[in-house]
């Protein structure tokens, strides 16, 4: 009886490792921007007018693809060659990733996810 229970102790410390160990951290980076009407998909919400590439200014050869509602138009009217973007980074042992979840302080509205607004 005392090995079954020390057996389900580690079994649960074990997965709650393994999946209750994410964590969140929100990362600032200056990135320069390009509309990109190149990257329209047919199939998503975005039209080709609100895509735009977006690339970190301490190394522009990487860069991220974005799409929200007029966001072309709203960088055009903001008028900076260079916006702060704001990122959801996260980690844990099994999977890590981030996505961008705001430029100049304006959430971004994921056009590619029906339209639903970003957490």
């Amino acid at each position: 009886m005392a090995k079954l229970i020390a057996g389900s102790v580690i079994c649960l410390c074990l997965w709650m490792f393994l999946v209750g160990c994410t964590r969140h951290v929100e990362v600032s980076k200056q990135m320069s921007w390009e509309c990109a009407p190149e990257e329209y998909k047919q199939g998503y919400y975005a039209k080709p007018d609100e895509y735009v590439r977006f690339r970190f200014v301490e190394d522009p050869r990487c860069f991220e693809v974005e799409s929200a509602k007029n966001l072309c138009a709203d960088l055009r009217n903001i008028g900076k060659p260079v916006i702060t973007a704001r990122f959801d980074v996260w980690g844990g042992p099994l999977k890590q990733g981030y996505h961008m979840i705001a430029v100049e302080q304006r959430p971004l509205t994921d056009c590619r996810w029906l339209g639903e607004q970003r957490q």
